[in-house]
This record gives C-alpha cells, sequence and structure tokens, in this order.
C-alpha cells in the first residue's frame, strides 16, 4: 500500500549516493586541544576512507558521490517546496516518484583525478604558515604514498560515463546544483588536514 496515499502526508525522498564533503567544523571550544581526525577515530565511513587514502593506507578509488553540502542544501529546499507542482502525473493524478530525487553527480571521477585533488588540498594546506612559523596543518602527509586504484575501470558502466539521471530534476525542481568532486574531495582533505572537525 502506498503510505502517502493513505495518510496524505506531504514527503519528499532523497537518495544521495556515497556522501562526501567537509565534516561539520569543531566547536571554538576544542579547537585548543588541538585534536585531529586520526583514522579510526571517526564514525564517519567516508571520513575514515579519505584519512586512509590520504596517509596511503589504501588505494583512492572512484566514486559516485554527493557533497554533504549539495545534500544539506537539497533537504533545506525539499522541506520548503511547494509539493503541489512536483507530485502529479500530467492526467493530474498523484504520482510519488516525482517527488523521489537521486542526489549524486551523474558520472564517476577517475581515481587518478580524485588523487590529483587530495594532493592539491596537501600542497595548500603544507603552504599555510601560521604566526609562529609552523605549518598550520597536518605536515606529516607524504603525497608520494597517496596511490590510485587503477584497475578498477567501473565494471558494466565505465568510468567518465553517466551513471544516474539526477541533474536537470534537481536544479529544476530543488534549484540544487551538485559541485564539483574534486571540489568535494579538495575540500574535504584540507579541512581533515586543518583538524578543523571531529
Amino acid at each position: 500500500s502506498n503510505i502517502n496515499a493513505e495518510t496524505m502526508l506531504e514527503m519528499v525522498a532523497l537518495c544521495p549516493s556515497f556522501v562526501f564533503g567537509p565534516p561539520p567544523p569543531l566547536p571554538s571550544s576544542l579547537k585548543n586541544d588541538k585534536i585531529r581526525i586520526r583514522e579510526n577515530n571517526s564514525s564517519s565511513y567516508s571520513l575514515t576512507l579519505v584519512n586512509q587514502w590520504l596517509r596511503g593506507n589504501s588505494q583512492v578509488q572512484s566514486r559516485l558521490c554527493a557533497d554533504v553540502r549539495d545534500v544539506a542544501l537539497a533537504h533545506v529546499a525539499a522541506g520548503t517546496m511547494d509539493l503541489t507542482t512536483v507530485a502529479t502525473t500530467d492526467d493530474g493524478d498523484f504520482d510519488p516518484m516525482e517527488r523521489r530525487y537521486i542526489l549524486s553527480t551523474e558520472k564517476r571521477l577517475s581515481s587518478e583525478l580524485v588523487s590529483d585533488a587530495l594532493k592539491r588540498a596537501v600542497t595548500r594546506v603544507q603552504g599555510q604558515i601560521g604566526i609562529e612559523g609552523r605549518v598550520l596543518g597536518d605536515a606529516s602527509i607524504d603525497m608520494g604514498k597517496i596511490t590510485c586504484d587503477t584497475k578498477f575501470d567501473g565494471g558494466a558502466i565505465k568510468i567518465g560515463e553517466r551513471e544516474v539521471e539526477a541533474t536537470e530534476r534537481l536544479e529544476q525542481d530543488l534549484g540544487v546544483v551538485c559541485r564539483s568532486v574534486e571540489e568535494t574531495f579538495q575540500d574535504m582533505a584540507e579541512a581533515l588536514l586543518m583538524g578543523e572537525s571531529f
């Protein structure tokens, strides 16, 4: 049975792919404790995974993903949208599929390009010098240890080919444009390296 039709609840389903992106900032009361994320110190699989990639503990992989900031924007947009404009078919019948959105980039980025974004983040963070003349972020990262899984080609849908259709509906109905995978991974790595998160 259709719960929406039976209860008349207004609902939008948001279906993100693998969610990556910068974690929330540390509260200012904790920043003085110099808390840093390290492997296995986070309950977030995406944070742990990117930390492993940065430290050379596992190979960088190609992922179909959504940026956590875009997922948040989509939730706000879905919570404030006029559902009557997207909830019916052409003949006016209720259509729950019109309220279901895939939140994702449409193509996987190669592991090499993800690796390049991580290396840009390391270079940028290691180039930031504080008042005391020390690197502000994690200076221990050796970019030579960041390696790529070049064997995985994407399977049935090759890396770089369109895997999902999401862009047009996200922008048209929710006003959300997913940021690039490169931006997502670079921003995430910079936040992790700067210790700006849990």
